[in-house]
């Protein structure tokens, strides 16, 4: 069993979730979703249900709101980390995190090129990162670059959607969010690390306040 941590550093688990796996790209969406609108503000206490590509089924709650920033704990181990409203910036910090929980950090992280909202097909933006530290004593900096590279029907476990795919990439990991205008969240998340392959996908479930 993954643990989520490997995911988003948030996570907790519930159950083993009886579907086969299903998510593919299956062609063109059903409409013209060539543009989204940022979706509503989440409240404290959000839990975003999902289930990975083992099977089992898992959440994630929103325990904090500051301003632009959230901040999400992992039921399960007690992992927490922060970042932004947007969904796609890298985190901010991470504490008690990683398979045995002891991984902390932080970076600062300032988009600087490019605008998010509305999503558009071929709009690209950038994040630059520096300053990053870790309790494992490494340090790092760098830019994340995102593209939402285009409009997608998409078949899951829970059903199809049409979805706005965002590709962002940095110098260790390429992260593909498939974002549904529909249900206004992230129906399929798929993290490749570079050389490597694929290292974690999930499907939304449903959420729940």
């Amino acid at each position: 069993m993954k643990s989520i941590c490997k995911l988003f550093f948030v996570s907790a688990v519930v159950s083993v979730y009886s579907t086969a796996w299903a998510f593919e790209e299956i062609g063109n969406p059903s409409r013209d979703i060539t543009s989204m609108e940022r979706p509503p503000d989440r409240e404290v206490g959000y839990k975003w249900y999902f289930v990975d590509q083992e099977g089992v089924e898992s959440f994630s709650e929103l325990v904090v709101v500051d301003g632009d920033k959230q901040t999400w704990r992992d039921g399960n181990t007690g992992c927490t980390y922060t970042t932004s409203k947007d969904g796609f910036a890298p985190n901010y910090s991470w504490e008690n995190c990683g398979d045995d929980g002891s991984s902390s950090g932080s970076q600062d992280v300032v988009l600087d090129k490019g605008s998010i909202w509305p999503l558009e097909v071929g709009n690209k933006f950038r994040f630059r990162v520096t300053n990053g530290r870790n309790s494992q004593g490494n340090s790092w900096r760098g830019t994340t670059k995102c593209k939402v590279s285009k409009a997608v029907r998409v078949r899951t476990s829970q059903g199809e959607y049409d979805t706005l795919k965002v590709s962002c990439s940095d110098k260790w990991r390429t992260r593909d969010r498939y974002v549904s205008p529909d249900v206004n969240t992230t129906v399929v998340y798929r993290r490749v690390r570079n050389g490597r392959g694929l290292e974690a996908e999930i499907e939304w479930l449903r959420s729940a306040n």
